[in-house]
């Protein structure tokens, strides 16, 4: 079914082809935890966007990693006046991390920070500014349930359509300084200092006695210069008749000869701590890379050693 619609678009003739792109990557991981260690492919996506005399950007992205496909983003942008207004599945406005696309990490993969606040795509609404305004707003209705959704006993199967949302408002509003390029982790660029940086939320509300209302917040700044990137973000929340977590990531860079990236990276989620030493090579920048890291677990009760090695090709 998706190979006929795809050929469809592509035969559409110059109105699409003009305006539209197909893009794609793969990332080839292997991952050591125990010996012999494991084999995966993480992420291969297709992407079709583009633009029209109506839509100010759309997008359809599904993943084919994992052994399963899954629809990542379907999303178009409609303009009115000033403002976009974004309707479909795509990224929650909050954590920098989780908007700064997974072909432009530094490391092999985001911070534990990512899963345990919440982030991700989720089926809504949002009206928006974009990425390169001197001042970045977003504000967002939400199901609720993710872009994986639930399990259903009643149907035998996940989905995010579950009959009842469970409501998410998520604001974000953000200062850049500079042509900062705030969703790439990487200094390709270089240059003097530079800086993106911006606060975020998300309240979970509820009318079922299966969920709790939650609410998450998290500050962010990416600081660029001369080839150095440093990440930080902060996090706080969870239920909210509970104890709420609090965590955060700290992660560093210097891009040597425009090719080779050592990193280190501290993540802190409660009591639970690591940290990741990486270093990239980059011989297409994101395009064609190769990446390899290794953490380290600082927790008591669990001293594990992860490594990672990683290969992403993109057209």
């Amino acid at each position: 079914m998706f190979r006929l619609a795809l050929c469809s678009v592509l035969m559409a003739g110059p109105a699409w082809a003009g305006s539209f792109k197909l893009s794609g990557r793969t990332q080839a991981r292997y991952t050591v935890q125990e010996a012999p260690g494991e084999l995966s492919l993480p992420r291969v996506r297709l992407k079709l966007s583009g633009t029209n005399d109506y839509l100010k950007k759309a997008s359809i992205q599904i993943d084919l990693g994992k052994g399963a496909v899954n629809l990542k983003d379907a999303y178009a942008d409609l303009g009115i006046g000033a403002l976009l207004v974004r309707v479909g599945q795509f990224k929650k406005p909050f954590t920098r991390q989780q908007l700064i696309s997974s072909s432009r990490l530094a490391l092999v993969d985001r911070a534990a920070t990512d899963k345990a606040f919440k982030a991700g795509r989720d089926l809504g609404l949002m009206v928006h500014n974009g990425k390169k305004s001197k001042i970045e707003y977003a504000l967002g209705v939400f199901n609720g349930h993710g872009d994986k959704g639930v399990f259903l006993p009643a149907k035998g199967k996940f989905s995010n359509l579950t009959g009842a949302a469970r409501p998410v408002v998520v604001g974000r509003l953000g200062y850049n300084h500079g042509p900062a390029d705030g969703y790439d982790e990487v200094d390709f660029k270089g240059g003097g200092l530079r800086l993106a940086t911006a606060m975020s939320v998300q309240q979970y509300f509820t009318q079922s006695a299966a969920y709790e209302e939650e609410r998450y917040l998290g500050v962010d700044v990416l600081a660029k210069i001369k080839g150095a990137a440093v990440l930080a973000e902060y996090f706080m929340g969870g239920a909210t008749a509970g104890n709420s977590s609090a965590g955060l990531h700290v992660q560093a860079g210097y891009l040597i000869a425009k090719r080779y990236q050592p990193m280190v990276r501290y993540v802190q989620v409660d009591d639970s701590q690591a940290v990741t030493l990486g270093v990239s090579s980059f011989m297409k920048k994101h395009k064609l890379k190769t990446q390899l890291d290794v953490t380290q677990s600082l927790d008591r009760a669990d001293d594990s050693l992860t490594m990672r090695a990683q290969v992403q090709f993109s057209f």
